[in-house]
Formats: C-alpha cells, sequence, structure tokens
C-alpha cells in the first residue's frame, strides 16, 4: 500500500517565528511515518510545505510574480537554501527513527507553465519506492516556460500529483489543527467538520475567497484554499482516502492504517 503524506509547513514549522522547527511535531510524524513502513509494511512517500522557512523568504523578493530583475535570482537561491534546510532537519529525523529517506528536489524534476504544473519526471518517486526508499520532497521553486520563468510550486501540488500518480491508497495533510473547520479555527462559534463533500469544499471555498485569513501572513502557495482544492483534485482521481489531520498524538498513523482519526476526511 502506497500513502502520500504532505507536512504542513505549519504543522513542522513556528510560521510566526522565521526559520523556527517545531520539533515535537518533526519528531512526532517521522516516528509515526517509520512505525507504518517497518511495522506494517507500508510504503510512504513524504511532501512537506516551506512554513516559516520558505514562505518568508519567497515573499519578501516576490517569487510569486517570478522573475523581475536581479535580487529575484538572489530570491531564488535563499529560499531554496531555507527549504533545503528545512529538508534536511526532517531526513534527519525519519532516519533517527528508521525510515530510509530519499531525498528529490522538485526543482531537478518539474516544470510549470504560467504558474501551474505542465510536466514531471516521476519515474524517480516510483524507483524510489521499488528500491525500498522514503522519497521525500518539498514545495520548492522551479523553472517555468512562461514569461514569468520561475515559479513557487506547492507542495500541497506536489503531493496531490503524486498521489494520484502512484495510485496511492491514501493522500494524508498534516496540519496544525484537528482538521477542517466551518470558521476560523480560533473562532468559538467554529466546528470542526468530520466529512467533506464537494459541495461543502465548494461553500468553503467561497467563504475562504472572502476572508483575509485563509492563509497565514507568509504563505506564498494557497493555505487552506488549496490543500482543499488538491484533496479534492485527488480523491475525484481515484484516490479513495483524503485526510486532513493534526500533527499530534498517532493520528497520522491511524490515517495511514485506515482506522478514522480525529480530523476530517473527503467522502462523495
Amino acid at each position: 500500500m502506497i500513502a502520500v503524506v504532505k507536512f504542513g509547513g505549519g504543522a513542522i514549522t513556528h510560521k510566526d517565528k522565521d526559520g523556527t522547527l517545531r520539533m515535537e511535531a518533526i519528531n512526532n510524524l517521522c516516528r509515526q511515518v517509520a512505525a507504518f513502513i517497518n511495522e506494517d509494511g507500508g510504503k510512504v512517500v513524504v511532501v512537506h510545505g516551506g512554513g516559516s522557512f520558505g514562505h518568508p523568504v519567497a515573499k519578501r523578493y516576490g517569487l510569486k510574480d517570478g522573475i523581475k530583475g536581479y535580487e529575484s535570482y538572489r530570491g531564488v537561491c535563499e529560499t531554496r537554501q531555507a527549504m533545503r534546510n528545512l529538508n534536511g532537519a526532517v531526513v534527519e529525523r525519519l532516519m533517527e527513527y528508521g525510515a530510509r529517506p530519499f531525498t528529490i528536489e522538485p526543482a531537478s524534476s518539474f516544470i510549470t507553465r504560467d504558474g501551474e504544473l505542465k510536466e514531471y519526471y516521476g519515474r524517480i518517486v516510483e524507483l524510489a519506492l521499488k528500491n525500498d526508499f522514503t522519497p521525500v520532497l518539498h514545495g520548492d521553486v522551479v523553472l517555468d516556460l512562461g514569461e514569468r520563468r520561475i515559479s513557487i510550486l506547492s507542495g500541497d501540488v506536489i503531493a496531490s500529483q503524486l498521489a494520484i500518480d502512484l495510485k496511492a491508497e491514501s493522500l494524508i495533510y498534516v496540519i496544525d489543527v484537528d482538521g477542517i473547520y466551518t470558521d476560523d479555527p480560533t473562532s468559538p462559534e467554529a466546528k470542526l467538520i468530520e466529512q467533506l463533500d464537494r459541495g461543502a469544499i465548494e461553500s468553503l471555498k467561497l467563504k475562504l475567497v472572502r476572508s483575509t485569513g485563509e492563509s497565514s501572513r507568509h504563505d506564498v502557495t494557497g493555505g487552506v484554499l488549496r490543500k482543499l482544492e488538491e484533496g479534492w483534485r485527488a480523491y475525484a482521481k481515484g484516490v479513495s482516502h483524503v485526510y486532513f489531520v493534526k500533527w499530534c498524538e498517532d493520528r497520522l498513523l491511524e490515517a495511514l492504517r485506515g482506522t478514522k482519526p480525529v480530523g476530517t476526511i473527503i467522502r462523495g
């Protein structure tokens, strides 16, 4: 069984403090991934977001709009270096817990056109899984075929595309709250949504578009809105189980094993 797990940047870093790891979350998630691989015989692809590492740098240099001058090139280098630093922390903990991580940098295998994923070389991910590695990818700055020259490719998009093409049984988005809510999770009126269908997702998307709080002050890849869109896309194309769970306890492992954790699941 193949599962694709997206470690949200807001889950594995402190997004209000630039370049700060949330080690409790990283340790807990890597432990659960390794347990599923070594105890259950599962195969996992890990994708992680940028959190307080990649996003602040990309935003500072305006990379969402592509290459605009010399400073943009510097921004690409600094953003990619920040993502490598975060990736190193994730890979180190995966090794510590007994997984066999193999980092695959999206900038070397994914290409966009006008900001949308156009093509990628997926064979390397398949081969890594076949050879008993755990592929680890991340949101990245990639080359673009259009006039913008570069794009920021979200880890949410990478995760959903891999789940579809690998015919994964599950796609799990790990976030920093219990799941998807009816409103801002910090609001006393907000309620956890245990199950989402297409209609509910469209309603939530409209609410998020009207809101200014759908993503953090640093997020340049779409926040919750993008996760909902990509989660539904994967489900509609055959991924049986799409979950949104918090990083705490054993919720990721429960989702990997097919038992219903506290969180949100997409259903038709």
